[in-house]
């Protein structure tokens, strides 16, 4: 199975990763729902990568060598499917799932076992310590429930106290807001929507970010143990 390729004309704009993937998924996901001649088609997520402090480390970024700590990242990762009256996998096989990450050195796409193991080491062995505040957490959202919700005015990435300077340039398109956005007061829904990672009532005695409030959001949360089960089938429908 081989997914498809980015994009040839798609907008690359550095610390904007969240735009960068939502005008990834919205090239791809007019195509990928739909099987092929091998009767393959793809599931797409849009995956937020955050913890409740908004600290958290991630190995093998162009950003600098060895680890960084993020505030958030975002990929998108897509999903095989057999489409029906096809074969499934031969007994044995994983399924197969391919990461999109513009900042990572890994391919892009990438296997999403080489890329979990380059990305987040201390999952796979117990020789490695990570504070607790650096563990990730894992918001995924059904990318068309993206596209359809997310609305950023990329206010977050003004230069505190100046009205229209920027920490890094912003991409060269209007600011993003989805299909289905009807509240036309919402400026942006980012930090509360998707960078949030609360996900039931009993967070509410957790420290939170500051800019992290109550608001409606989207997707489920998945601690690190869990997003690799349902990265590798075992747990289907956990992020459904």
């Amino acid at each position: 199975m081989s997914p498809p390729p980015v994009p040839a004309d798609h907008v690359y704009t550095r610390c904007y990763c969240e735009e960068n993937i939502y005008t990834l998924a919205d090239a791809l996901n007019r195509t990928v729902a739909s099987a092929d001649d091998t009767g393959v088609a793809w599931d797409a997520y849009v995956v937020f990568v955050s913890n409740h402090q908004k600290t958290v480390a991630l190995w093998h970024q162009k950003a600098r060598e060895g680890v960084v700590v993020w505030d958030y990242h975002v990929v998108l990762l897509l999903r095989a499917r057999i489409a029906l009256g096809k074969s499934a996998p031969p007994d044995g096989e994983t399924t197969e799932a391919w990461v999109y990450d513009f900042d990572s050195c890994a391919p892009v796409p990438c296997l999403w076992q080489d890329y979990m193991r380059a990305t987040f080491p201390y999952a796979f062995s117990g020789r490695w310590e990570v504070p607790a505040q650096y563990v990730s957490l894992f918001r995924v959202v059904p990318a068309q429930e993206y596209l359809d919700h997310f609305v950023s005015d990329r206010s977050h990435m003004l230069v505190q106290g100046q009205l229209d300077v920027y920490a890094a340039e912003p991409p060269p398109y209007p600011s993003l807001r989805g299909r289905k956005a009807s509240n036309s007061q919402l400026k942006t829904n980012l930090m509360p929507s998707f960078v949030n990672m609360r996900s039931h009532v009993s967070d509410s005695g957790l420290h939170l970010a500051d800019d992290v409030t109550e608001a409606r959001t989207y997707g489920r949360v998945l601690g690190i143990s869990d997003f690799i089960s349902w990265l590798s089938g075992e747990a289907s429908t956990a992020a459904e």
